[in-house]
C-alpha cells in the first residue's frame, strides 16, 4: 500500500491511498514507468491553478475620486464666501461650464524656484462647453489656484477626474494677482489666466454630487450659507437667468 499526497484543482489537499498486489516478476518495470509519468501531470495541473493577486485598487478599495479629493485635504484659504449662488454670479466676471481636461504646474511667486516662502499655483484647463456670463475666448479656459500643498502637478493630474463637468465662477487672474516676481506657468505665449472667484467657485460633479474641492469647509456643512441647490444637479448651481 502506498500513500500520495496530491492538489485539486481548488488548491485543497487529498491523500490518494493505492493497494498495490505484489507484482507478478517482469510487471515491475511497466508499473514503475506508469507512476513517473502519471504524478508529475498532477503537479503541473495544481500550480497552474492558482488564482491571481489583486491589484492595488482592488486591494485597498480606493476610488480615483477619493485619491482626487485627499490631495485637497487640509488647504486653507482666507477668503469672503459668497451667501448664495446669485452672489457669486455677481462677483464674477466669467460664468462657463466646461470639462476637465488636465492640471498644470502654474506659476511660482518668490525670488527662485527653491525659495522657502515661495507660493505655488496650478493650472487647471478646462473644455468650455456653455458659455453663460462673460467673455471666453476660444474653447479652452486656463484657471490658476494656489496649490493645497508642495505635491507636484503631476500628481494632481494622474488623480484628476478628467472629463467631468464643472461649473466655473471666474475672475481675470491680472486683476487679482499679487505684485510678486514670479516664475512660469506652463501655458501657451499669451494666454490669459483666470482665477476662481472664491474657492466656492470650482463646483465639480462627482460621483453623483456637486462638490467643491477648494472648499473644505463645504464637504461637511452647505457651500453656501444661503442654502446649496440640488447636491445631484450641477446646472442647478448656475444663476438664475
Amino acid at each position: 500500500m502506498s500513500t500520495t499526497e496530491v492538489r485539486g484543482r481548488s488548491g485543497s489537499r487529498r491523500t490518494l491511498t493505492t493497494r498495490l498486489a505484489t507484482p507478478a516478476r517482469g510487471a515491475l518495470l511497466p508499473l514503475v514507468l506508469l507512476l513517473l509519468t502519471t504524478m508529475p501531470a498532477c503537479a503541473r495541473t495544481a500550480t497552474s491553478a492558482a488564482p491571481p493577486a489583486p491589484s492595488a485598487s482592488v486591494a485597498t478599495g480606493e476610488s480615483g475620486q477619493d485619491r482626487f479629493l485627499q490631495l485637497y485635504r487640509g488647504y486653507q484659504a482666507d477668503y469672503e464666501p459668497a451667501k448664495t449662488v446669485a452672489n457669486l454670479a455677481e462677483m464674477s466676471e466669467v460664468v462657463a461650464v466646461g470639462r476637465l481636461k488636465e492640471i498644470r504646474e502654474g506659476r511660482i511667486q518668490g525670488v527662485a524656484r527653491d525659495d522657502p516662502g515661495r507660493s505655488e499655483y496650478l493650472i487647471y484647463v478646462f473644455d468650455v462647453i456653455e458659455k453663460v456670463k462673460g467673455t471666453v475666448p476660444g474653447d479652452v479656459v486656463y484657471v490658476e489656484a494656489i496649490k493645497p500643498n508642495r505635491e507636484p502637478a503631476a500628481s494632481f493630474d494622474a488623480a484628476a477626474p478628467k472629463g467631468a463637468e464643472a461649473l466655473l465662477y471666474l475672475r481675470s487672474a491680472s486683476a487679482l494677482a499679487p505684485a510678486e516676481p514670479s516664475l512660469g506657468p506652463d501655458v501657451p505665449a499669451g494666454t490669459r489666466l483666470q482665477w476662481f472667484t472664491t474657492p466656492q467657485g470650482f463646483l465639480i460633479h462627482l460621483g453623483g454630487r456637486v462638490l467643491a474641492p477648494l472648499d473644505q469647509i463645504g464637504q461637511s456643512r452647505p457651500i453656501f450659507q444661503g442654502g446649496d441647490p440640488d447636491p445631484t444637479r450641477l446646472r442647478s448651481w448656475l444663476p438664475s437667468p
